[in-house]
């Protein structure tokens, strides 16, 4: 199937992995907790050092971070990834 306007077919429009699956570019539950995650623990991590060096906020944006890369990795790891058997 080719797009009328641009003559582009469709599998240039969208990529495809090895297997054949359309590549998602990060479009996976997995990949959105991973990234939710990290972008929380960055915002507590900034109230951690800029207003004034707290400690104990840094330890807790870490563990926002460690939490969510691991259930970003548990969540791909049962099919929610890239390229996985649910999504």
């Amino acid at each position: 199937m080719s797009d009328t306007a641009t003559g582009a077919t469709e599998s240039a429009v969208r990529p495809r992995d090895e297997g054949g699956h359309f590549y998602h570019h990060g479009r996976s539950p997995a990949a959105w907790v991973g990234s939710m995650a990290t972008m929380v623990a960055f915002v507590v991590g900034f109230f951690a050092v800029v207003p004034v060096l707290n400690p104990v906020i840094g330890i807790v944006a870490a563990a926002i971070l460690l939490v969510g890369l691991i259930a970003a990795q548990l969540l791909r790891s049962l099919g929610y990834g890239q390229g996985g058997r649910r999504r």
